[in-house]
């Protein structure tokens, strides 16, 4: 009877080996592909099988498997299958910790899982603590370069920027220390230069282009990673100062060195946001409309439910004013800021307050007016000043034509001849092009 028993036991751990192992394989293909490759349920029952009980025994095939189906959530996302992400990123958690217990390394999952959680809520507090687990987790100084850099990236998207800052000059000290050091500086400068840009764009540019290596072809995927978020900032730093083509040949070469990498659909959702954006204040109403509608698309396919969903319907309300839909306009500046104030975005939340402001002064809504602007006194007193000058600017130049549309209804001009995208759905301008032109551009690092 025992013998037995150790046989059917046997014979289920050869199975729950074999089935983790294949499915990793297969979850790692799809990484590459951009596509998630079958039903969430039956990927996370595989996992359940393998952790009920004494799960030691799977933990070679265990590590891979579970890194790959987090990786894949956060960056592909699920499509249209219905999944109950809390419960799913608890299983992920319980699931780590138990790793960690067993000696195993935890800390880059982790980091996987903070971002999945972003696509929920960026400024929660779930997202935090699972930045601090893998800091807590992390075995050397790479590790922990790592997951204090994504936490100091968590202080930027919180408008903590103090914090940022400390936490930036930590990873500096940690990058001589570490291994990868070398590599990972790119992406300390490129951070730091995205928390200056909130706040000092002469410095921001400093730092961004000090983020940039002009030697992609040998260069690792981290420092690929960081000089494309380098470009993609410089970019909207032209953006600020009405030089749209500069922009877009920043930006798009951004998304080329990006899609070198792993596909993420939600940070290709932010490039054609922003390319949107851009397009729209330079008067290419057409190819703008474009990327925001595949904006759209791809931050539903991972269910991003945060900042990115705001953001969208503050320039989806640009769109609807300029076209004189004022009250689709105003509704989805309050959907935006109602999401703004549950994610701890504070800068959303004085952006798309001003925008409503903006509005209600159009349609002579005056008392409407009077009462946003008081709304956002206790906003305004825990943000720094820095800040409020990236917001005046953003209204003034990526939402150029929202503005025009509330304060000169009617007397809006399209420039004479906009600037073309080129973008791979437009004009499709190779990166070797596109290269040229930013080094070109670039500000000096010393």
């Amino acid at each position: 009877m025992n013998s037995l028993k150790e046989r059917i036991g046997s014979h289920a751990e050869a199975c729950t080996k074999r089935a983790l192992k294949h499915y990793g394989n297969v979850l790692r293909t799809a990484l590459a592909d951009g596509q998630f490759p079958m039903r969430v349920d039956s990927l996370v029952a595989v996992l359940r099988t393998a952790t009920k009980g004494d799960s030691a025994r799977y933990d070679d095939e265990l590590v891979p498997y579970v890194g790959a189906l987090v990786e894949i959530l956060a960056n592909v996302g699920r499509g249209n299958q219905p999944h109950r992400e809390e419960g799913l990123i608890e299983l992920f958690e319980t699931t780590l910790t138990q790793l960690h217990a067993r000696g195993n390394r935890t800390t880059d999952i982790r980091l996987l899982l903070a971002r999945y959680s972003a696509a929920l809520s960026n400024g929660g507090r779930r997202r935090l603590e699972i930045i601090r687990s893998a800091i807590s987790e992390s075995r050397d100084a790479d590790e922990k370069l790592r997951a204090v850099l994504v936490l100091a990236k968590y202080h930027i998207d919180i408008s903590d920027y103090d914090a940022a800052f400390r936490y930036l000059d930590e990873c500096e000290a940690l990058a001589e220390e570490a291994g990868t050091g070398r590599f990972e500086i790119y992406d300390v400068h490129t951070t730091r230069g995205i928390a200056l840009f909130y706040n000092n764009i002469r410095l921001a540019r400093h730092s961004l282009a000090r983020g940039v290596s002009c030697e992609l072809a040998s260069s690792s995927p981290a420092v690929c990673r960081a000089t494309a978020s380098a470009l993609h900032y410089l970019g909207r730093i032209q953006a600020t100062r009405g030089d749209h083509r500069g922009a877009l040949t920043h930006v798009v070469a951004a998304q080329h060195i990006k899609d070198t990498l792993n596909p993420e659909s939600g940070q290709l959702g932010f490039f054609h946001l922003r390319t949107g954006e851009i397009l729209l204040a330079a008067g290419n109403t057409s190819a703008g409309k474009d990327h925001l509608r595949e904006a759209g698309r791809l931050f539903h396919d991972v269910h991003s439910r945060s900042t990115a969903e705001a953001q969208l319907n503050s320039t989806l309300a640009g769109v609807a004013a300029a076209e004189g839909n004022t009250a689709a306009a105003e509704k989805l500046l309050h959907e935006a800021l109602a999401s703004a104030r549950r994610d701890n975005y504070p800068r959303g939340e004085l952006l798309f307050s001003l925008q409503i402001f903006l509005l209600q002064l159009r349609r002579g809504t005056l008392i409407a007016a009077v009462k946003t602007a008081t709304g956002v006194i206790g906003v305004v007193r825990r943000t720094e000043p820095g800040e409020w000058r990236w917001i005046f600017r953003r209204v003034r130049v990526s939402s150029f034509a929202f503005l025009l549309a509330f304060l000169r209804p009617g007397k809006r001009a399209e420039p004479p001849s906009p600037p073309q995208c080129p973008c791979p759905i437009h004009r499709n301008v190779p990166l070797a092009e596109l290269l040229d032109e930013v080094k070109a551009a670039l500000p000096p690092t010393t």
